[in-house]
């Protein structure tokens, strides 16, 4: 087997600069800059050596993480890929499509059906390939927290199945984050046609939209939306059944492939609970445990309610500029608190569905600080009123955003009520 090759993620056959200096460029530097340049390779180093320590120990604690990655998943070295043209720029990643996927030759003879090599044109209909941001590239910190993150979600995917879940297709060789190599770390996954928020943008620009009843029936448009957000139950439970909870649901982290299934294609910030899905505590905190990433701060024992909102406010603030906006979908108490149960994801989906029915972005008119106090605080939610929805769909989003986290519906609760939702019929 060979040695895996490091940072040689290339681009239409040129290897890009963020993965390294060539030869040339090397040996002209001078020896002022090269000292410069291995100070920082050794900080660099001792960065991505505490990812790799924090990676293994989840993976110790983890009952999903110790199983070996399913069999559909491939290994590559970093130059058996060349990533396409850029599918989208975010926060913390970027989405290429997949130019090429190119085989080893010293892989495995059981390997070879699925290892062979793919042609151009269907690697990139088929894949995309997942990278640490560029301009994040310089930030220490967030890029370990970020590197961090990808590592775990390529971990969690491979090991993941479910009809409504994106599908890992490869991850590094070795999995390079062990070998100290980490911004170069990527996942390839099945490419969407569309995410759901492009979807809803189209859907907004129709002037014509259906009612949401048409011949004494749900109208085709509402039974699709109502489709898809009961597949998001079935993927939400499917993961909450394996005490894994999303915290990041959103329309741009959902997406469709070419056959109309809708998936959710983000895990980066997922978070596995411990078994019985909660802790208790003095507090009674609605967690299981302190966030290690940063994502958010638990409350402190006996802390008065006005650190409470210094701290909840600095934690917002700290959510929005790393969401490059206003975390609207995401649960108040996460928000507040740092702390997170499965009931974090039903807020979230219920976002989803109501945006996905209504065509209306939620808390749209509200600034960050508006957010905050309204939305966290006061508990505001949504105005159904003027969208005339059945009294069902709208007990059901009521329950679903209710401040109060443990009143919500599991998704055990709702897989049994959406039967009810699929064959509504208008009142007389």
């Amino acid at each position: 087997m060979t040695k895996p090759t490091r940072g040689l993620l290339r681009s239409a056959g040129n290897v890009s600069k963020r993965f390294g200096n060539t030869p040339s460029r090397q040996h002209s530097l001078t020896k002022s800059g090269s000292r410069r340049s291995l100070t920082k390779n050794n900080s660099k180093r001792l960065l991505f050596d505490a990812v790799s320590l924090t990676a293994q120990e989840a993976i110790e604690a983890s009952p999903i993480l110790s199983r070996s990655p399913g069999k559909s998943v491939e290994l590559y070295h970093g130059d058996e890929v060349k990533k396409g043209k850029v599918i989208l720029y975010g926060e913390f990643y970027d989405l290429y499509s997949v130019k090429h996927l190119r085989a080893d030759d010293q892989h495995d003879a059981s390997d070879a059906s699925d290892s062979a090599e793919l042609t151009a044109t269907d690697s990139a209909k088929k894949y995309a390939v997942k990278l640490l941001s560029q301009k994040r590239s310089t930030e220490g910190g967030i890029i370990q927290q970020a590197t961090l993150r990808l590592v775990l979600e390529a971990k969690y995917l491979a090991r993941l199945s479910h009809p409504n879940l994106v599908k890992a297709k490869g991850i590094p060789f070795g999995e390079e984050v062990a070998h100290g190599c980490s911004d170069d770390f990527f996942l390839i996954t099945e490419r969407m046609t569309e995410t759901l928020e492009a979807r809803l943008e189209r859907w907004s620009q129709n002037p014509t939209r259906s009612s949401f009843f048409q011949n004494q029936r749900l109208s085709i448009d509402t039974k699709r939306r109502l489709e898809y957000a009961k597949s998001l139950i079935d993927a939400l439970k499917y993961l909450h059944d394996q005490n894994l909870v999303v915290l990041n649901l959103k329309p741009e982290n959902i997406g469709f492939l070419p056959d109309d299934t809708i998936q959710i294609t983000d895990l980066s910030c997922c978070r596995e609970l411990k078994p019985k899905g909660r802790r208790k505590s003095s507090t009674d905190n609605p967690g299981c445990r302190s966030d290690p990433l940063g994502f958010g701060i638990d409350l402190m024992a006996g802390e008065s309610t006005q650190s409470q909102m210094a701290r909840a406010k600095s934690n917002f603030l700290v959510l929005a500029a790393s969401s490059g906006g206003i975390p609207r979908y995401m649960a108040p108490e996460a928000i507040v608190s740092g702390a997170y149960t499965k009931a974090a994801d039903t807020y979230s989906w219920s976002l989803v569905m109501y945006e996905m029915l209504a065509i209306s972005k939620p808390y749209a008119s509200f600034k960050l600080g508006q957010h905050l106090l309204k939305v966290c605080n006061e508990g505001n939610r949504p105005n159904l009123s003027m969208h005339k929805f059945p009294m069902e769909v709208e007990g059901l989003l009521q329950m679903s955003w209710r401040k109060t986290y443990s009143k919500r519906p599991s998704m055990n609760d709702l897989v049994e009520a959406f039967p009810c939702l699929l064959n509504l019929k208008p009142k007389a």
